[in-house]
């Protein structure tokens, strides 16, 4: 299959936010690789505010007929959302562009690309990732769409090299937002699309059950935008991002996703990637980095031993829920 085979589903969820909405669906329309359809998930929010929008933009340079609007009548959350995209789309890949980040306009030429070129190299190709430029702004009540003031610009850190992803990276860390990647539709359906009952981190969750798969390849080139509004922002809570507003939710999502996949390790016995993604959250100091761990567990021989290393783990967590500390 050539790259110009190779069809994209794109999915926004959005939920009164217009002006961010437009934005969004202006980057989608200015793509110069072309063989995409386009889902737009209303979730809970007016659903005449989402015609405006979508009657705004069809009059707009580069605008496309391409789109289907889903309208939730009740809010679903973001997963639910992204589920309710995806369930629609009968593509080769898939991608979620959230209604608050934005592409350059080579964004899906590299990324199908990539996947067409990598997946002839690795046939478990599960997923493409891009470089990520976050963009901090400052959204006021009545900006519009094309003068959203930038107050600062970084790249995304960490930012994997390019090549095969690191699956112990994965493991320990939610490493990309959702605006860089590209999927394939298949092996996210065949791992159960996203879990509703994860108010966040949703995406690692899936990007995690992908990389166990599969692998996953980091390219290079044109950068993904991730808009992050500043806390001074003057712009209705609605515009706000959950990484800043609700970052105490995405701490103990995060955790309860650790404890999750450790006791599911723990009950059956295994040394599975629970218990390993525990050892080295426990091993891992806030500056180490994972290749550091790595290199130590090798060293002292601890990985051709994980029958010990289960066991361990087993002591010491039975050791916890007994107060008996560490």
């Amino acid at each position: 299959m050539t790259v110009s085979d190779l069809s994209v589903g794109i999915v926004i969820r959005t939920k009164d936010r217009p002006v961010l909405l437009l934005r969004a669906l202006l980057s989608v329309f200015r793509q110069t690789y072309r063989k995409w359809e386009l889902v737009v998930v209303n979730d809970g929010g007016s659903p005449e505010s989402v015609r405006q929008v979508l009657d705004m933009a069809s009059r707009l340079p580069g605008a496309d007929q391409r789109i289907r609007v889903k309208d939730l009548p009740l809010s679903r959350g973001v997963a639910g959302a992204a589920n309710a995209g995806l369930d629609l789309l009968q593509t080769d890949l898939a991608a979620l562009h959230d209604d608050d980040d934005t592409w350059p306009e080579a964004f899906l030429a590299e990324s199908v690309a990539a996947f067409s070129v990598q997946r002839v190299l690795y046939p478990a190709l599960t997923l493409v990732a891009a470089p990520v430029i976050r963009i901090e702004e400052r959204l006021g009540i009545s900006t519009h769409h094309r003068d959203i003031p930038e107050v600062s610009r970084m790249p995304f850190e960490p930012c994997p090299p390019v090549g095969l992803i690191s699956l112990p990276d994965v493991l320990v860390h939610n490493l990309f937002p959702p605006i860089a990647l590209l999927w394939d539709l298949a092996s996210l359906r065949q791992v159960g699309l996203f879990r509703e009952d994860l108010p966040v981190l949703e995406d690692w969750d899936v990007n995690r059950k992908l990389l166990l798969l599969g692998e996953g390849y980091q390219r290079g080139g044109v950068a993904a935008r991730y808009h992050v509004r500043v806390p001074d922002s003057r712009a209705d809570a609605a515009y706000a991002n959950t990484i800043t507003a609700q970052r105490e939710l995405h701490l103990q999502t995060r955790q309860r996703l650790l404890n999750e996949w450790l006791r599911a390790d723990l009950a059956a016995g295994r040394m599975g990637a629970g218990a390993y993604t525990a050892w080295l959250v426990q091993r891992q100091g806030p500056d180490d980095t994972t290749r550091a761990i790595l290199r130590e567990l090798r060293q002292g021989g601890l990985l051709r031993d994980g029958k010990a290393l289960a066991r361990g783990l087993r002591d010491w967590w039975r050791r916890r829920r007994s107060g008996g500390g560490a």
